[in-house]
């Protein structure tokens, strides 16, 4: 219980930070966002598989970036997804992997791409083309309402129009 009390505090202060000012919500969660849903790896809350329902397009959010229109599509051979993303601009660093983020019921929410190396002993439930790079992907359910605020959604729909 110790070291869940500074965290919930700073999460208290942060979030009473954000409802002052709209433009803080919005790089709160940008920020916070991606840092809650790497913890559902660590609840033990990674799939295994893909899920059945995935739409056609979905968000991509590059980590601490901006968000793109991602295509998806289902490996008639693996089973796995086959998601295809346009190239991070020149400011946002190149990704490593992906990350499907779907809340409890497996339902896509979106998909967040991070830099550095994957994440060792997840599985991979599919791959992410990236400019001239293919990515692993990987997949973690959480509750919606850890990674955003309403506000500003970390997954905004407006990106897919």
């Amino acid at each position: 219980m110790g070291p869940r009390l500074p965290r919930a505090m700073l999460f208290l202060v942060a979030t009473l930070a954000a409802c002052t000012d709209p433009d803080e919500a919005c790089r709160l969660t940008i920020v916070a966002g991606p840092m809650a849903v790497m913890e559902g790896f660590a609840r033990g809350a990674g799939i295994s598989e893909a899920p059945v329902d995935v739409p056609e397009r979905l968000v991509a959010r590059y980590l601490g970036g901006p968000a793109a229109v991602a295509r998806v599509h289902r490996d008639s051979v693996t089973g796995g997804l086959a998601i295809s993303t346009p190239p991070p601009d020149a400011d946002t660093p190149s990704p490593g992997y992906a990350v499907l983020v779907t809340d409890r019921t497996l339902r896509p929410l979106g998909m967040l791409l991070y830099d550095g190396a994957v994440l060792p002993g997840y599985p991979e439930i599919g791959r992410v083309a990236v400019g001239g790079f293919v990515l692993p992907l990987l997949g973690v359910r959480v509750d919606p309402a850890t990674v955003a605020d309403p506000r500003c959604p970390l997954f905004p729909a407006e990106a897919l129009r």
